[in-house]
C-alpha cells in the first residue's frame, strides 16, 4: 500500500501502469494483501491485476512454482468498487440523490 500511495505521488512515475504487485513477510506461509491494502491495490490496478505472494523459501536463485503463491487482484478482492463504478448508471453512486 505504501509503495503503490509513494508512486502515485512521484510525477515521474505516476503514468506508469502498474502491472503487478508483490507482497513479502517473513512468515512461512504467503502473506496476503489485508483488507485495506486490497482497496488501495483496487483503486490503482485492473482487477486482472496478478499478486505474488512469495514463500519464506523463495529465493531469485531458488525460483519454483511452489514457493510462490499467486492471485488476481479479483480473486482477493471478488465484487470489489473501483474507480470504474463511479458514475455508472445503476452503480449506487446517485442512489440518495436520484429519488
Amino acid at each position: 500500500r505504501s509503495a503503490i500511495c509513494r508512486k502515485m505521488t512521484d510525477a515521474d512515475v505516476r503514468a506508469k501502469q502498474i502491472v503487478a504487485v508483490a507482497v513479502s513477510s517473513d512468515s512461512e506461509a504467503p502473506c496476503t494483501p489485508c483488507g485495506i491494502c486490497r482497496q488501495v491495490v483496487r483503486e490503482f490496478c485492473t482487477p486482472h491485476t496478478p499478486i505474488f505472494m512469495p514463500h519464506k523459501q523463495w529465493t531469485a536463485n531458488a525460483d519454483r512454482p511452489e514457493h510462490v503463491l499467486v492471485c488476481t487482484l479479483e480473486q482477493l478482492l471478488p465484487h470489489s468498487f473501483g474507480p470504474d463504478m463511479m458514475h455508472r448508471e445503476g452503480s449506487g453512486a446517485y442512489d440518495l440523490y436520484d429519488t
